[in-house]
């Protein structure tokens, strides 16, 4: 019997093979194939199985993205298939239940978190997702309080619930706490959170932090309650010794005068990455950039936030770091921004928009990240709805005063630009509205939307007007097309589950 090529290839070649498909088909850390690779491969001949079922570390990852309700039983089945198949491997574990309810799609998901308790020593990755209706996710917290995981890197939790204390009790802390695993070191390197997780116990230690995601989750009609842990806490993520990356959304935290700040400047000594977005509260960005030392910061963005005078009775940096900048800083992302400030008070000799500027963080803004080379401005609203309240652009030299940039108590907006990235609706600044010439004198690569009829791009010779020499590109994206940015193994681009990602979409 002549053997076709494909049976001449050796097992332990056919194992390399499966392993770097399986890894390959997901490598998004985020999606399930419709036919997993491993199933396919275990049932194409009585070899390719033979070596697909003795290779537990094509077993080792299972994910359940939003089951329906029929699928819930095979779910189970699943995955205690995989759990006995991957033997004693390290396991990779992802659950979605949005879109569950109801008792028995409850009982089932309840069956299907529990069934991983015991192999808890193999998770490296824990990922539960659920939009509150499912009634389990909640309660998992409890036997996670009193286990350990030695191995676990990787934790996202969100619970989607309004954790209603009442019902399901509150600890009484809004202190960070550790409530799970003991309250022991583990080696936690990636922590993405809801705070409905956080209200519900789901709190590991910091000490390992790399990566630090924190997302508002619902609140009640009748109170919207966002703020649940109080400013301390924000300050132990910047204290985390090895922490890289931080993402906040929403408001999450507040700071009010009773509350005491640290003594001195906070050493984010391997901060790399630092996203705001979405949050009414000025505080934890005041306190970031009067307050913290980041000596490998390349980048900051800026989301949804409209940046006021709140919290401005924060102290101000120590007389050593007034003038600070972070030294590595590169890139700036301002992204929906506008500008509040209330009760102003009008100073003679200096217009209203001016005053409003000096009230808020962006003069220390400015100073702090003033080496940035690399400035994204951009908003898709075509005002705030409010006269009162300026775009961020609206603020800039040239657009409606320009004058501004004379003022000696302001410090000079981002001279270092060599990179713009501007995107608005023509009706608030056009494409080919070169009055930001004069601020950024060093820009050579100018980033804009696909030119339309209605907003084309600038002219060549007015681009080289007064000997620059500047070259427009094509904009393919608003701030980071992944997060955490760069090569990092949790990485991911998918805008559906970065609520970021998903805000920067043209």
């Amino acid at each position: 019997m002549t053997l076709s090529p494909i049976d001449t290839i050796p097992n332990e070649l056919l194992c390399t093979i499966f392993a770097l498909a399986h890894a390959r088909s997901y490598s998004d850390g985020h999606l399930c194939p419709r036919i997993p690779t491993e199933v396919a491969m275990s049932v194409v001949c009585k070899n390719w199985r033979g070596i697909a079922l003795s290779s537990p570390s094509l077993w080792s990852v299972y994910r359940c993205i939003k089951p329906s309700s029929k699928a819930l039983p095979s779910e189970l089945e699943r995955l205690e298939t995989y759990l006995k198949r991957s033997d004693e491997t390290d396991i990779e574990l992802s659950f979605n239940f949005i879109g569950l309810h109801g008792f028995t799609d409850s009982q089932i998901v309840s069956q299907l978190l529990h069934s991983t308790l015991p192999h808890i020593a193999r998770w490296i990755c824990f990922v539960a997702i659920s939009d509150g209706q499912d009634q389990a996710l909640v309660p998992f917290h409890h036997p996670l309080k009193s286990l350990r995981a030695p191995k676990l890197r990787h934790v996202d939790i969100r619970t989607g619930a309004w954790h209603d204390y009442r019902r399901l009790g509150w600890d009484t802390e809004p202190h960070w706490n550790p409530k799970m695993f003991h309250g022991e070191l583990c080696a936690i390197e990636y922590l993405r959170l809801d705070t409905c997780a956080i209200m519900a116990r789901f709190r590991p230690r910091l000490e390992t932090l790399v990566h630090f995601m924190m997302e508002e989750g619902p609140g009640p009609h009748a109170l919207r309650l966002g703020i649940c842990l109080l400013f301390s806490n924000f300050v132990q993520v910047l204290s985390a010794p090895n922490i890289e990356t931080i993402s906040i959304w929403g408001t999450n935290y507040e700071w009010w005068p009773s509350q005491p700040l640290p003594a001195t400047t906070i050493q984010a000594n391997r901060l790399k990455h630092f996203r705001y977005g979405n949050n009414v509260t000025m505080s934890p960005l005041m306190f970031f950039l009067n307050r913290v030392s980041a000596p490998l910061l390349e980048s900051i963005t800026i989301q949804k936030i409209s940046l006021s005078n709140q919290a401005s009775e924060m102290d101000h940096p120590e007389d050593d770091y007034i003038d600070y900048a972070f030294p590595s800083f590169r890139s700036l992302y301002l992204i929906d921004v506008d500008v509040a400030c209330l009760d102003v008070a009008v100073s003679p000799g200096i217009d209203w928009l001016t005053e409003i500027i000096l009230n808020t963080p962006i003069p220390r803004l400015a100073q702090a990240t003033r080496l940035a080379t690399h400035l994204t401005i951009a908003t898709r609203a075509t005002s705030c709805g409010n006269t009162d309240i300026p775009l961020f652009i609206d603020l800039l030299p040239g657009r409606r005063m320009g004058h501004f940039a004379e003022i000696p108590s302001l410090p000079s907006m981002w001279p270092q630009a060599h990179d713009l990235a501007l995107h608005f609706p023509p009706s608030v600044f056009a494409a080919n509205n070169l009055s930001w010439k004069d601020t950024w004198s060093k820009v050579d690569r100018l980033y804009l939307a696909p030119p339309t009829s209605n907003n084309p791009w600038p002219d060549p010779d007015d681009l080289s007007a007064g000997g620059r020499n500047i070259e427009v590109n094509g904009l393919q994206a608003l701030g980071h097309t992944q997060w955490p940015p760069g090569s990092y193994q949790w990485a991911s681009c998918d805008k559906t589950i970065d609520v970021f990602l998903r805000n920067t979409a043209f």
